[in-house]
């Protein structure tokens, strides 16, 4: 402190300089520090949150019925989310398809983890198809069949031949002689091929023993590169087809006798082309 004496009025000067320092450092003592809070700790700082979870494959690569069972360690109170859909409590998504996804967890405090899954379609198991075909009669409608069955996969099954669309029931008619392809597929998409041939049946009886006729007595005439009037007898299904001008001429002799010069058909062979065409004059008869 400091203190000027004055002669006069000294001792008043020096109260008044006294007090006036004494209410200047009560001022200066009584003004507040303000403190700057601290920062808050952030709780996920030591927290390492793992995802794992086991996968449910689709079934085929257009079914949503795979699935994500998720779940997570590192904290408590977990939480799921799946491609930043809302959480939820339980860690299974189901009704998946094919692709990829990312799954959240997030634990009490909202400190978070993340992994990536992805759904593939399931790998099909063996699947035997079986085939059985019946024959289809030659120079007729075709009458051909083939009956397609499967085991192994997932009833129901559906069946194609050549190419041809899917269909429920594994009977294909009306088959030509050749051979067929087919395919079949079961409820998930998985599928089994192979081949089937469909055969000309075996000739019947009255046909094997008219063409031997014709043989005898008119090839020689309708046969070969030049067959007269444009008649070939070596195909069976000119026989069949002219069965009628055939009875005319080798039975009924109308308009004339085949063959010509008087050695025609004998009385028993014309009663084989009579029954034949009575039978049905077809390949099979």
């Amino acid at each position: 402190m400091l203190i000027f004496i004055n002669k006069k009025n000294s001792m008043k000067k020096i109260y008044t300089f006294t007090a006036l320092l004494t209410a200047i450092i009560i001022i200066v003592s009584c003004k507040k520090t303000v403190e700057t809070p601290p920062t808050p700790v952030n709780p996920c700082l030591s927290k390492t949150i793992v995802v794992g979870g086991n996968i449910t494959a689709a079934s085929n690569a257009t079914s949503a019925n795979g699935a994500i069972t998720a779940s997570a360690s590192g904290s408590t109170g977990f939480t799921y989310s799946i491609n930043g859909t809302t959480f939820q409590a339980s860690g299974v998504f189901s009704g998946l398809t094919v692709g990829s996804y990312t799954v959240t967890a997030k634990d009490a405090e909202g400190c978070t983890g993340t992994q990536a899954f992805s759904i593939n379609a399931a790998a099909c198991p063996t699947i035997t198809a079986g085939a059985t075909p019946t024959t289809t009669v030659k120079c007729s409608p075709n009458t051909g069949t083939l009956t397609l069955s499967a085991s192994g996969g997932a009833a129901p099954y559906t069946y194609s031949i050549n190419g041809g669309s899917f269909q429920s029931a594994g009977l294909f008619s009306t088959l030509a002689q050749g051979n067929v392809t087919y395919t079949v597929k079961d409820a998930n998409g998985c599928s089994a091929s192979g081949s089937s041939a469909i055969a000309f049946g075996a000739p019947g009886a009255g046909f094997t023993a008219v063409k031997n006729i014709i043989n005898t007595y008119c090839v020689s005439c309708h046969g070969g590169s030049s067959p007269q009037s444009g008649i070939n007898y070596n195909d069976d299904c000119t026989i069949i087809s002219g069965s009628a001008r055939i009875k005319a001429r080798a039975v009924d002799a109308m308009p004339s006798q085949m063959p010509p010069g008087g050695a025609g058909v004998t009385v028993a062979e014309r009663a084989v082309i009579t029954a034949w065409i009575t039978a049905g004059g077809k390949y099979n008869n």
